[in-house]
């Protein structure tokens, strides 16, 4: 008990001040929808080079889209249903059509 409360308190203590909460909110969730299509669509570099570019200009902004795609997901669904998309993308899956 004592070592998630030490974590808790250690989150608590690292996370950054907020400027402009309610534009973050609402960046935060444009930026989700668009990584919820473009994680699918994109090449999976063009993905990485948008969190890479966001940590350099703006970190905020990668924290609140991290934050708005947990949201975004329905917690009483199994991972594995969540990412099932992601099986087109495994090796044994290559050169089957789908």
């Amino acid at each position: 008990m004592n070592d998630r409360h030490g974590k808790r308190e250690q989150a608590i203590a690292a996370c950054p001040v907020v400027d402009r909460p309610a534009f973050r909110a609402y960046m935060a969730v444009m930026d989700a929808q668009d990584l919820v299509l473009a994680v699918r669509d994109l090449d999976p570099r063009e993905v990485w080079g948008t969190f890479a570019v966001w940590v350099e200009t703006d970190p905020l902004r990668l924290f609140a889209a991290a934050t708005a795609l947990a949201a975004m997901v329905p917690a009483d669904r199994p991972a594995r249903e969540l990412l099932a998309w992601t099986e087109r993308l495994s090796p044994a899956s290559e050169g089957r059509v789908a």
